[in-house]
This record gives structure tokens, C-alpha cells and sequence, in this order.
């Protein structure tokens, strides 16, 4: 059975894939169609109808960059139980440049800490987050999906709504994250998030 966690790691890894098949615009049309013609989100589509993915796929781009898309999600659900990391919950360091730059850019916003605060024990739907963050709707729900892209946010479960919609949680895709000087450069230590005995998840940022 595939939990949460990895539903979220799917989800990312769709994303990454169009991202660089197709470039970031194509993310958002495919975001956007899957909610006008079938009200759905990307997450429920990648893990729960995958059929209506595909259509999406087949009608908006070529033949040959949809199967192509295909043949590489496919290719991550096959390999989806390598996201987990089973042993010791041992400290990953992140030295590269652009993934330190990236990472920090993010835990150094003010609002976006707020929000990575308040999900790091408890997992929360979006209402929540920026109700207990004291947060504008608009600004709020723009800085949530830069750290759902970033992978700083994951999706951990759901609630349906009244009009019988899946309402999904967001919690971090870590347990710390530490910057740290050595010599001339900043790295970034961080805690991975454990999803079971002796199991801790991949960080999807990196």
C-alpha cells in the first residue's frame, strides 16, 4: 500500500518530469485543466485517476511529449519505494551551491518559516495554516505552493469536504534543517523525516 509520503514523492517526481520535458508553464495547464474538467488536483489525479492524467497529457501537448511524460512516470511509480531510506536517521549535508541558494531563499522568508513551523509536528490543511499563520488568502496560498515545489512542503493525508472533495494536508518533508559555515562555504544539515520504524524519508529538494 502506498502511504502519503509517497503519494507526495509521486506527485513531486510528475512534476519534475514536466518541469523539464516541458517547462513550468505546463505545469500550471495541466494543474489548471485537471480542475476545470474534472475537479481534481494534480496530487488526487497522480495517485487516484491516473486515466484522467493521461487525457489531460494527450490533449493538450503532442503525441510523442505525452508518451514521452508517460514513459517516465511510470518509470518513477516502478521505482517508488527507492525514495525511502531504511537504516540510521543520519544527517544529510547539502554543499551544492545552487541547492544551499535554493533552500535558503525559502527557510529565510519570514512568512514561509511560519508556515514550515506550524506543520512540522502536525500535518494541516491550507484554512489552518493560514489562519494560525495570520496570513492574506492570496499571498498565503502563493508562498504554500512555492514550498510544495521547493519539496520543503509535502502532502500527508486529507480530509473530504462537504461537497465530498479530498482537502489535502500539508506537513514538511523534514524534521530540522541546520546552515552551517565551513571554511569559505555554507552547507545546509538536515534532519530527514521519519516515516516509520527504522524508515525516513528521501528528501525530494535535493
Amino acid at each position: 500500500m502506498i502511504n502519503s509520503y509517497d503519494k507526495a514523492l509521486l506527485e513531486k517526481k510528475f512534476v519534475s518530469i514536466i518541469l523539464k520535458s516541458l517547462g513550468e508553464k505546463s505545469v500550471e495547464v495541466v494543474k489548471q485543466r485537471l480542475f476545470e474538467k474534472y475537479g481534481i488536483s494534480l496530487y488526487q489525479a497522480v495517485n487516484d485517476d491516473y486515466g484522467k492524467l493521461l487525457d489531460i497529457l494527450k490533449e493538450n501537448f503532442t503525441e510523442g511529449g505525452a508518451k514521452n511524460i508517460e514513459k517516465q512516470f511510470r518509470n518513477a511509480m516502478i521505482n517508488l519505494h527507492s525514495n525511502v531510506v531504511k537504516g540510521k536517521a543520519e544527517d544529510l549535508i547539502v554543499s551544492d551551491p545552487d541547492a544551499v541558494e535554493r533552500i535558503m531563499k525559502y527557510i529565510g522568508d519570514p512568512d514561509m518559516m511560519l508556515i514550515l513551523n506550524d506543520v512540522m509536528e502536525k500535518p494541516k490543511l491550507i484554512a489552518d495554516i493560514l489562519e494560525s499563520c495570520k496570513l492574506p488568502t492570496t499571498s498565503g496560498y502563493r508562498k504554500i505552493n512555492k514550498l510544495s515545489d521547493a519539496g520543503l512542503l509535502i502532502i500527508s493525508g486529507y480530509e473530504i469536504g462537504t461537497d465530498g472533495r479530498q482537502i489535502v494536508k500539508y506537513t514538511t518533508s523534514f524534521d530540522s534543517i541546520g546552515v552551517f559555515i565551513q571554511g569559505k562555504k555554507s552547507n545546509i544539515r538536515i534532519k530527514r523525516k521519519k516515516v516509520g520504524k527504522n524508515n525516513y524519508l528521501q528528501i525530494p529538494f535535493v
